[in-house]
């Protein structure tokens, strides 16, 4: 059976980029992996700051879709991997109440852990509001940092 999510509320939410996982990238902290994301469109601008700077994870995405403010020139051929450490770092740094990892979050129901790795992910994104265009590119890299998180030896105690 698929894993769906899309509602950081529901079930797997911890999959969305709008979830309330902090994580510490490059020497600071940002609220959510939407945020480090969207700012690194603007990397080394003031709009880098600006953007890592909104409350909300919504807002951010908005503000970083604004084609008002300059892309940095390699933002495509850098975007995946921004992508990847942003994702990897939330399911390594986080915890569910009980202080377990969120792998293994019971919210998530275990979204990371080894019994979910040959099931499908799915998520109800939109083609346009999709990071890479491609509705299901963020389920293909979700699927990738699952694997390399299940094969860690900080993830294998299940």
């Amino acid at each position: 059976m698929p894993i769906s999510f899309y509602r950081v509320s529901a079930p797997y939410g911890c999959f969305s980029n709008f979830s309330l996982h902090p994580i510490y990238v490059r020497g600071r902290v940002w609220r959510t992996s939407e945020h480090y994301f969207q700012a690194q469109k603007f990397a080394g601008t003031p709009h880098e700051d600006e953007l890592r700077d909104i409350m909300k994870p919504a807002a951010v995405a908005i503000a970083g879709r604004d084609r008002s403010r300059p892309l940095r020139t390699d933002w495509e051929g850098v975007k995946d991997n921004v992508m990847r450490e942003a994702l990897l770092a939330k399911f390594i740094q986080n915890e569910d109440d009980a202080g377990e990892p969120i792998i293994h979050d019971s919210m998530s129901r275990g979204c990371m852990s080894a019994d979910t790795v040959g099931t499908v992910l799915r998520t109800r994104n939109l083609p346009w509001t999709s990071w890479s265009r491609r509705p299901t590119h963020l389920v293909e890299v979700l699927a990738g940092i699952r694997k390399i998180l299940v094969r860690s030896t900080a993830c294998k105690v299940m």
